[in-house]
């Protein structure tokens, strides 16, 4: 590609990037399986809501009717704290 007077970027998107497609589709389901279950087993294993892990608390907490309806900055700041550490 460089003997065809390919850039960097051309060469990169052209060449490199179909050829690692398949290991960053792996990469996102891993990712997105690790997620799912750091949350969900927290979800079924806990029954006591004091012992929720911050993700099920902040997603119990975004559904619940009986919460006030001004409290999205109280969500957004529980989510900042989730996703810093």
């Amino acid at each position: 590609a460089r003997m065809d007077g390919a850039s960097e970027w051309y060469i990169f998107w052209r060449i490199v990037m179909p050829l690692v497609k398949p290991a960053l589709a792996t990469l996102g389901i891993l990712t997105f399986l690790g997620s799912w279950n750091n949350f969900v087993w927290p979800l079924i294993a806990t029954n006591d809501p004091d012992k929720y892990t911050l993700p099920v608390a902040l997603a119990t907490f975004a559904n619940d009717p009986n919460r006030a309806a001004g409290s999205n900055g109280v969500l957004m700041a529980g989510s900042l704290l989730v996703v810093l550490p």
